[in-house]
């Protein structure tokens, strides 16, 4: 039988149940995660209860893109996944088990302003003893980067950090696939 994440009970008391927000996105126990991407915000807004897709073990990612798709479908949205959710998709493509996140934890249409900080989630679980397998940051956009030096964040030996563009039509997948590369290749 599988055993609850290691990360249950912390959430339990982290996030708000319920909770409309958006903590984070990773594809089955965030534990075994090896890159952690943080973004400014969500930029597709859910209706969604985020503990849908946590059930104390995983997160379903595959429960989460369906809602996801149905979202942008009710709201109208030209595309069914978003630039900034490919390039993602394009990360796990290259073998990267990514825990996705941002600086901000709602959706903020229109852009940058008020949000939901996101900075409690990110102070407790962006360290080695939450994720063990952690080889690399990825941090894209302009507040991401700015909000990111802000916290100080302390990383372990060895953890890479990128800096990037925002996830949009900027950033190409060959920019993707390379720092996939770069970080597959390093070693700790």
């Amino acid at each position: 039988m599988e055993e609850k994440s290691q990360w249950a009970d912390e959430l339990r008391e982290l996030i708000p149940i319920p909770c409309r927000d958006r903590p984070f996105v990773c594809d089955g126990p965030p534990e075994k995660c090896d890159v952690v991407v943080i973004g400014e915000n969500p930029g597709t807004e859910m209706k969604n209860d985020w503990w849908r897709f946590w059930d104390d073990k995983s997160f379903d990612l595959g429960k989460f893109e369906r809602a996801y798709i149905e979202a942008r479908r009710l709201a109208n949205r030209r595309r069914p996944i978003g630039p900034a959710r490919l390039r993602l998709n394009r990360l796990r493509f290259n073998g990267l088990r990514c825990l996705e996140t941002n600086v901000f934890r709602n959706e903020q249409l229109g852009g940058a302003g008020d949000g939901v900080s996101n900075e409690e989630f990110l102070r407790t679980f962006i360290d080695h003893s939450h994720l063990p397998e952690l080889k690399a940051v990825i941090v894209h956009g302009n507040v991401a980067r700015a909000e990111w030096r802000r916290l100080g964040l302390p990383l372990a030996a060895g953890i890479q950090i990128h800096f990037m563009v925002h996830f949009s039509r900027r950033v190409s997948y060959s920019d993707i696939d390379e720092v996939s590369r770069r970080i597959q290749n390093a070693s700790r």
